[in-house]
């Protein structure tokens, strides 16, 4: 029982020659409140963070509505995407034709939080050999704990060769198709 001089922190006063059952009824009851009270928090905390991130999402396609320069839209929705994803890094590539009806993916754009880049464009194959290939051929999302560490039995794999001679060490990753309003 509560007394109305109990501040919230007291759940119940126990009689110290209560019978042992009824003392272990009590701590029960209390262990389970404060079970659901912290449930609850986390629930609390939970819509918080994700009312947050509506938030920013809508704010996003404002953004992205008002913007005409290409250019410009891309660094915007590579910087959000690092923003919601909280990635010290991430890079953008493009799906192109190539030659003779081959498509190819160019990589088009890099931001890092770590060190200023300079990165010139290029192209990869469209296959499943590279991260970016796979999901931009599959369509599937990936994402990857320790790119350093794949599972034997995928067909993509990650080159450590920009890391090793940047000084950098690339773990986690999310690599995400992005599709236009066609579902291209």
């Amino acid at each position: 029982y509560l007394t109305p001089e109990a501040d919230g922190r007291v759940f119940a006063f126990i009689n110290p020659n209560a019978p042992p059952h009824l003392k272990a009824k009590i701590l029960r009851s209390a262990l389970s409140t404060v079970r659901l009270h912290a449930e609850q928090q986390a629930l609390n905390d939970g819509l918080r963070d994700r009312d947050a991130q509506l938030r920013e999402l809508n704010n996003i396609g404002v953004a992205l509505s008002a913007e005409r320069d290409v250019d410009k839209l891309l660094e915007l929705i590579l910087y959000k995407a690092r923003a919601i994803t909280m990635a010290d890094a991430g890079s953008l590539y493009l799906l192109e034709a190539g030659d003779v009806d081959a498509k190819r993916l160019r990589f088009k754009l890099s931001q890092n939080d770590s060190f200023d880049l300079n990165y010139s464009e290029f192209t990869i194959p469209l296959n499943t050999l590279s991260l970016a290939g796979y999901t931009g051929t599959t369509g599937e999302s990936l994402r990857l704990d320790d790119v350093y560490r794949l599972p034997e039995d995928v067909p993509y794999g990650f080159s450590r060769k920009w890391d090793e001679e940047h000084g950098y060490r690339t773990k986690s990753m999310l690599v995400v198709p992005m599709r236009n309003n066609k579902g291209d």
